[in-house]
């Protein structure tokens, strides 16, 4: 018998992966548009290069920023390889006004280097002399001064990693790049610590604003690699489904039938036409009367009910909406229940007069008054009345919905998109929900009470490797 054997632990914090980037199309992208550029910014990243036999023509390697190359411009931390080896930090006022420095040349990419070295980028928002600093492996490299206070936040240009926010492909980074660490403070003064002798260490007590892994706590999904901000790693929905409100849907197949029903779902928008959110199983729609929009529940041309104004929530925030319908005999519309953010609303008009109707095919995003423009996330059905459980399903951070047993429950984490549709498993059953006319870009790293999460364009499976610096 062995006594006093000791057991294996867990380091708390592990860099185990990096991304290789082909330096032809290869980009991580937040496809939600909400990082917006703080006053003051840091931006700290590993890399690993060799822009002598790989990368854009033109040896521009974009490693971080914020810039459609053209007129959306706002930050580019970037290196420039053969016949230069520079780094340089480049960021546009709201003005317009650019601030840029750039290093001497360096070794980073030498061909006989082959080596992971740590940038730190920062900036302490201010035009004071010197106050804009390119750190390399702990060490200053340049500095410089801002020509204006404030970065510019381009409304339709995301942040990425590896290249710019465009189609074109072009200075695209070729290499290695792990840990890219974004700040809202000036992180200049901690620069040893977080370089930390050359192995990337636990940057939580340091509060990124967002704070990419490349590779830890990343999940594939053919064809994407979902890069969760680090915050955000354990929560039970990072990415959401955007609907352009055009012809935009998910097919429900089999139906779920008319009757006792709870419906659930997230949603976030800004549309005031009428429009439909659910077809088919519960045939949920908004109509806007005056200055009004009004949820609608609708059986029938004669067999309706309507509910309070609820305008003040289509202003491109999360909210959760949940109906209850209570039966499929004529007079159960009269019975139903909405509840928006865990509050009950207050019925209006309605009649219960007409036959009740049901399309073919349950449908999520359209339906009896059209395409909705919305994101929604966390959408469930169930067959019983869920009412008694409203706050734990109305809960932000969202609560996990599987021991409630719906019949129903789509997490847009886990879609698959095999063109020209996205499959959604049900987390329940067997069911597999189709996209309609949705494209990959339609699945978005936003989702209640988690912003700044990450997707790969044009990388693999194989692009995360386990090379990284230590």
């Amino acid at each position: 018998v062995i006594l006093n054997q000791s057991v294996p632990t867990v380091p708390a914090f592990a860099n185990q992966y990096s991304y290789n980037f082909d330096g032809v199309n290869d980009v991580i992208r937040e496809e939600a548009l909400s990082f917006i550029p703080p006053p003051v910014i840091s931006i700290s990243v590993w890399v690993k290069t060799d822009f002598t036999t790989g990368g854009d023509a033109t040896n521009i390697g974009y490693i971080v920023g914020k810039d459609n190359v053209g007129s959306a411009r706002d930050i580019i931390l970037n290196y420039r390889g053969t016949g230069t080896n520079k780094l340089s930090f480049s960021f546009w006022s709201p003005s317009g006004v650019l601030s840029s420095i750039s290093s001497p040349t360096f070794p980073l990419g030498n061909p006989a280097d082959g080596a992971w070295h740590h940038i730190l980028a920062t900036w302490d928002g201010t035009t004071d002399a010197n106050k804009i600093q390119l750190f390399v492996d702990g060490s200053l490299i340049a500095q410089g001064t801002a020509n204006d206070t404030g970065i510019r936040n381009s409304p339709t240009t995301n942040l990425t990693v590896g290249g710019p926010d465009n189609a074109t492909y072009t200075r695209l980074f070729y290499g290695n790049i792990d840990e890219v660490a974004i700040f809202n403070t000036d992180q200049s003064a901690n620069v040893a610590e977080i370089y930390n002798g050359g192995v990337p260490k636990d940057l939580t007590d340091l509060s990124p604003m967002t704070w990419w892994r490349m590779g830890e706590n990343a999940t594939w999904r053919d064809p994407q690699w979902l890069l969760p901000s680090n915050e955000n790693k354990d929560k039970v929905s990072n990415y959401s489904m955007t609907f352009d409100g055009v012809n935009d849907y998910f097919s429900v197949v089999p139906q779920i039938p008319i009757g006792l029903l709870s419906i659930s779902f997230w949603m976030k928008t800004t549309d005031l036409g009428n429009a439909s959110v659910t077809s088919g199983m519960g045939n949920l729609g908004f109509i806007a009367v005056g200055a009004e929009t009004r949820p609608i529940l609708h059986f029938g041309s004669a067999n309706y009910q309507y509910f309070a104004d609820q305008r003040d929530k289509f202003d491109d925030e999360w909210h959760h909406w949940f109906v209850l319908t209570t039966g499929s005999a004529q007079g159960d519309i009269a019975n139903s229940r909405l509840f928006v953010d865990g509050i009950e609303i207050a019925q209006g008009s309605g009649a219960i007069n007409g036959g009740i109707t049901q399309s073919g095919s349950g449908r999520i995003g359209w339906g009896v008054y059209g395409y909705l423009n919305c994101d929604i996330v966390e959408f469930a059905v169930w067959q019983s009345d869920q009412t008694s459980n409203i706050a734990t399903i109305s809960a932000n951070p969202l609560n996990d919905l599987t021991s409630l047993s719906p019949q129903l429950y789509l997490k847009f984490d886990t879609a698959t998109y095999n063109s020209p549709n996205w499959d959604v498993p049900d987390t329940i059953n067997s069911r597999v929900v189709t996209g309609i006319n949705m494209t990959l870009s339609d699945r978005v790293g936003d989702a209640p009470n988690s912003i700044n999460n990450a997707l790969s364009i044009n990388m693999v499976e194989v692009d995360r490797e386990t090379d990284v610096p230590t």
